[in-house]
């Protein structure tokens, strides 16, 4: 299932890149972050580097349950 979404709330809500230090990272406006967090269809070099920040797979970031796996980013 895909967890794009939930994933990116867990990750901005629990770790020390916040909606705005990723905004920050990706060189884009914290609204910006909120339509990715939005999007249905984010493009792929989008999810590339938001997993790249922080330190994850692609393939976790789309698909995991990172809430449920404990994750420590």
């Amino acid at each position: 299932m895909y967890k794009f979404k939930e994933n990116l709330i867990y990750l901005t809500s629990n770790t020390k890149i916040t909606q705005s230090e990723l905004a920050r990272i990706l060189n884009c406006s914290r609204q910006s972050i909120f339509n990715i967090i939005n999007s249905n269809d984010p493009k792929l070099s989008t999810i590339s580097k938001i997993a790249e920040a922080y330190n994850i797979s692609e393939q976790s970031l789309l698909f995991d349950d990172l809430s449920q796996k404990g994750e420590k980013l």
